[in-house]
């Protein structure tokens, strides 16, 4: 029940108890009693403004407590939140692509924002003229997306339809499921064969626990041509 609510039950109990006693006593009796009641209402109306008036004050304090606290948290997070340096990006897409800095020539290095995140977008080509292309998170360090582009390299083997050497289509498949541990066949969405100059092809994509790939395999050698991992809409 609220104050103001008991406030108006005390002052009509005193005000009929009033009427009670007037009705019982003389003119001289009454005028006592009217006096008794009105000291009587002042305390009890001052009592309950006293005890709003502490109410008000504990609340504001409280509210005072929660926001410092929620202030000093947020300075906690943001203290957290460090962002890694180039370096740093640098070393998790190496680590990624299991390659040494010794073996790759960069390209870039360069933070964006993308998608409502800070990221750096990290490049760089593999001595086997291999191309990578990654997406780091410049906080966590997480690979939000990569993609590698074999385009310019070097085939040993040019293959064609009639090559006896062309890879079928379920080594293709297994070659796919492979690089994504737990998949099976039935994650595998888009499964096609092509053919590039005379050269066989495999394209295909596989969605499983939220991310996305898309492949393309030389039928040749079972070389990837192209790779691409990124979350899954």
């Amino acid at each position: 029940m609220g104050i103001k609510m008991k406030r108006k039950i005390i002052l009509c109990v005193i005000g009929t108890m009033a009427l009670i006693l007037g009705g019982c006593r003389g003119e001289g009796d009454k005028d006592e009693d009217r006096k008794v009641s009105q000291s009587e209402t002042s305390s009890v109306v001052s009592q309950v403004n006293s005890k709003e008036e502490a109410d008000g004050n504990e609340s504001g304090n409280t509210k005072q407590t929660s926001d410092a606290l929620e202030s000093s948290s947020q300075l906690q997070t943001t203290q957290n939140n460090k962002m890694i340096t180039n370096e740093e990006a640098k070393a998790k897409a190496l680590s990624h692509a299991k390659l040494d800095a010794d073996k790759v020539t960069f390209v870039q290095c360069k933070l964006e924002h993308e998608d409502g995140r800070e990221v750096y977008d990290v490049e760089f080509y593999s001595h086997d003229r291999g191309e990578y292309d990654y997406d780091i998170d410049a906080y966590t360090g997480e690979v939000v997306s990569y993609d590698y582009d074999a385009e310019h390299y070097e085939h040993k083997q040019h293959a064609t339809a009639n090559n006896n050497n062309v890879i079928t289509e379920e080594e293709a498949k297994k070659m796919a499921l492979k690089r994504v541990q737990g998949a099976d066949k039935s994650h595998i969405r888009e499964f096609e064969k092509d053919y590039d100059d005379g050269r066989v092809e495999y394209e295909g994509k596989i969605i499983y626990n939220g991310v996305e790939y898309e492949f393309e395999i030389d039928g040749s050698n079972g070389t990837f041509i192209d790779w691409e991992e990124e979350p899954a809409d």
